[in-house]
């Protein structure tokens, strides 16, 4: 499966070049990591899309290496990292 990860990866890399993308598989999972560091890149994100294009992306090349993915196992986790304000009452 590794040959086929790596192509995945490329084409993802390939879509957007300016990110850092990781596809790590454990045995039977696929996790498609994406971090943006520039918060300004990050905000103007319609993740939606993004995860859609990805999908279709992944998808392809899968059933281009007769790769059999189930949807039962799909999921979608956006995490942000949010801005800590200080507390100007603790000392």
């Amino acid at each position: 499966m590794g040959p086929i990860i790596t192509k995945m990866e490329e084409a993802l890399k390939q879509e957007w070049p300016c990110w850092y993308l990781e596809l790590p598989w454990y045995e039977d999972d696929l996790q498609l990591e994406v971090l943006i560091w520039q918060r300004e890149m990050a905000r103007s994100i319609d993740m939606d899309s993004i995860l859609k294009k990805a999908d279709i992306i992944v998808n392809r090349i899968a059933a281009e290496n007769h790769l059999p993915l189930k949807d039962s196992k799909h999921e979608q986790l956006v995490l942000k990292k949010k801005r800590w304000k200080k507390n100007k009452d603790v000392k």
